[in-house]
């Protein structure tokens, strides 16, 4: 990577993904972190990068990245309350989490990702989401079981076919997060009851 962090050409010609050498001529361009591409010309087969510069292909996949949705909760606007969408968001969030007890609202890539590698920096990692399983729209949920599992042999505890509804919060910064449909109180002292 130069040092403004984007590609150049020389580099997206040697990536390598998941064990299979693939060049800019192939099919893939990775648009949010090799160049950022402008237009495509489909007839052409042709890519047009910000840069001025442009790439012919023979198949294009087009990733346009994803973000996080912000929390539409009561508490929502607390202190220790995190989206990752930056490096800086990570090394915050990891900075904030150490020791501490910490909820994760989402099992898909990110949310997993954070759990997993905060699992044993964190006191406690709870994950709190809507569907039955991890990754549960993307992979189907016999890798999200799988992938659960793995965690929970971590010590990360999931709260499935659960939403948060409230953020409670003491001296700016969350104290207890409230989830439904069953009640259960995740704060300094985890308790769960009916």
């Amino acid at each position: 990577m130069s040092r403004n962090g984007a590609w150049s050409h020389r580099q997206a010609e040697q990536i390598d993904v998941a064990g299979h050498q693939w060049t800019r001529r192939t099919c893939l361009i990775f648009a949010s972190f090799l160049l950022q591409a402008v237009s495509v010309d489909f007839q052409k087969q042709k890519v047009h990068f910000m840069d001025g510069s442009s790439q012919k292909y023979n198949q294009l996949l087009i990733a346009t990245g994803s973000h996080s949705s912000p929390l539409k909760v009561p508490g929502a606007d607390l202190q220790n309350v995190c989206i990752i969408q930056t490096p800086e968001d990570s090394s915050k969030i990891l900075e904030l989490a150490t020791g501490k007890n910490l909820v994760i609202v989402g099992a898909s890539f990110i949310g997993m990702e954070v759990a997993a590698f905060l699992s044993d920096k964190a006191s406690t990692v709870s994950v709190v989401e809507k569907k039955e399983f991890p990754f549960q729209n993307a992979l189907g949920p016999q890798v999200g079981g799988v992938a659960m599992k793995m965690l929970q042999n971590k010590g990360v505890k999931f709260y499935m076919k659960t939403e948060l509804s409230e953020l409670k919060g003491k001296d700016g910064k969350v104290s207890q997060a409230i989830v439904i449909p069953e009640l259960l109180i995740l704060g300094e002292k985890t308790q769960t009851g009916v």
